[in-house]
């Protein structure tokens, strides 16, 4: 993966605390450990902002030697100033280090970092072996950064209420500015997670999920899926992003879809460029679907800064509104009947933020991109190829999600965007184009009439199974010759006819 990022301050740098096999793995001293697949999505992007930004990235590792007794506590001289006056330094406990059984024993398998992090240490980054719960007592991690300038530090790892939470606050009394990042800092239980963040929160610094720094970076996390696919932060402009959630859902005209006999479990609208008495048209597995209506204004403003942001242009938006975590929708690939071959399929997010799972159609480990306010997740045409995605249930309770998960109360709302190729003529309803059986317009009235109807869905139908499923997918096998069905909902009739018959 790599990264994009403009703005960001190079004062910074990114130090993640004790991400290892001993905490993170079954192989590890904690019976139940630290959760390392919630840690590696945010932090992969958070490592990759922050080189696309020259800021350093700190990997600091626990290497506790065998010790009957605890060391003597350590701790940095308190300044002067109202800033540091009241504020507790870290106790007895977080002030020295590990004794007793085995933990991070120096040269062991457990003392190394996981697997995942391994491959993305680079020539450059700062490297800290530490025998304290602290990164700054006994290490020169402190004249390391005030070398490169850094006076902010991004805050990761595990524990929370031990190693991150000691750091922070020797940091702090160091003079650093100090930003947890929530998202990627993990504990052995919710309560122990909370109890070093809020700690923190309250006397050290602040605490922020990933989103926000990302977004207001503006950066980009590159190279995902196939590689052709994306996720971008910031994309909307300041005033626009503001107010955007608001006057979409206001705005919109918001219907219900249903498939496969039932109702879609979220709001539904449909808008495109309608010019020169055509409209675009996007077909996929629905019985029947709202019709498609011209640009509302904010929607129609998303559009061209989204289109400007990639220079594709956009002429159709299948929008959704998730009321909360129920909402959901299945994994699944994208149907690219309609879609201008070689284009991306686009989906900009409003309001809280929800998981993205990207997994290979043939199995294997499911990657989870967090789709924050105001980001905009890329799907490449090779990604969608070898891919599905979706957005499961979320019935986690508020306690336990963060706060930008919480913010519109769990109300997201999603534009996916795409560059359709396939067209239906307003004045008879005849569809021309990519994906339909007539290719130019100016053929349609010496067309032939069109295919029978229910055979031309059965066979639509095929050709969308194809391609959730086979990470071969031969495009213009299933394709090329093109529908002229519009829906499913005569499949849906016949089906229902023939229940009917036999009653």
């Amino acid at each position: 993966m790599e990264s994009e990022q403009h703005g960001a301050p190079s004062n910074a740098a990114l130090v993640i605390v004790d991400m290892q096999r001993e905490f993170l793995s079954e192989e590890g001293m904690f019976r139940k450990p630290v959760d390392a697949e919630r840690l590696l999505v945010p932090l992969e992007a958070m490592i990759a902002a922050a080189r696309a930004a020259s800021q350093p990235v700190v990997w600091v590792r626990s290497e506790y030697p065998l010790r009957a007794d605890k060391p003597a506590p350590m701790r940095p001289p308190r300044p002067a100033g109202e800033a540091f006056a009241g504020v507790p330094m870290n106790d007895d406990h977080l002030a020295s280090g590990h004794a007793g059984r085995p933990c991070c024993a120096p040269g062991s398998a457990t003392a190394e970092l996981l697997a995942p992090l391994k491959g993305l240490v680079r020539e450059g980054d700062l490297l800290v072996t530490k025998e304290r719960y602290s990164a700054f007592m006994g290490t020169d991690l402190d004249a390391r950064l005030r070398a490169r300038g850094v006076d902010r530090l991004l805050l990761c790892g595990v524990v929370a209420n031990t190693c991150v939470r000691a750091t922070a606050a020797d940091a702090f009394f160091l003079g650093y500015a100090v930003t947890a990042i929530s998202d990627c800092v993990g504990a052995t239980s919710p309560r122990r997670l909370r109890d070093g963040l809020d700690a923190i929160a309250r006397w050290y610094g602040d605490v922020r999920p990933s989103a926000a720094i990302l977004t207001e970076a503006r950066a980009s996390l590159t190279g995902l899926g196939a590689g052709d696919s994306a996720i971008h932060y910031g994309v909307l402009s300041p005033a626009l992003a503001a107010t955007a959630l608001a006057r979409v859902r206001d705005e919109v005209n918001w219907r219900t879809m249903h498939h496969k006999g039932g109702v879609v479990p979220r709001g539904i609208a449909i808008q495109g460029t309608i010019a020169g008495g055509v409209e675009p048209i996007y077909r996929h597995p629905a019985d029947e679907q709202p019709a498609l209506a011209a640009w509302t204004p904010t929607a129609d403003a998303i559009r061209r800064e989204v289109s400007a942001f990639l220079d594709q242009p956009l002429n159709h938006a299948l929008i959704q509104r998730y009321a909360d975590g129920n909402s959901f929708i299945n994994p699944h690939a994208d149907k690219t009947l309609d879609v201008a071959r070689g284009s991306a399929i686009v989906n900009l997010s409003l309001g809280a933020t929800r998981t993205l799972l990207l997994r290979a159609k043939g199995g294997g480990p499911t990657l989870r991109i967090h789709l924050p306010h105001n980001s905009l997740f890329v799907l490449g045409w090779e990604t969608n190829r070898g891919f599905v995605h979706g957005i499961r249930h979320d019935r986690r309770a508020d306690s336990e999600k963060r706060e930008d998960e919480r913010v519109d109360g769990g109300e997201r709302i999603s534009l996916t965007m795409r560059t359709i190729a396939t067209f239906r003529r307003l004045s008879d309803g005849r569809l021309f184009g990519q994906g339909a059986r007539v290719k130019r317009e100016e053929a349609l009235d010496d067309a032939p009439p069109p295919a029978d109807p229910l055979d031309e869905a059965t066979a639509m139908l095929e050709g969308f199974g194809r391609e959730n499923r086979d990470p071969d997918f031969d495009w213009e096998a299933s394709y090329g010759a093109g529908f002229d069905a519009l829906n499913f909902q005569i499949l849906r009739d016949e089906a229902d006819a023939a229940a009917e018959v036999d009653r």
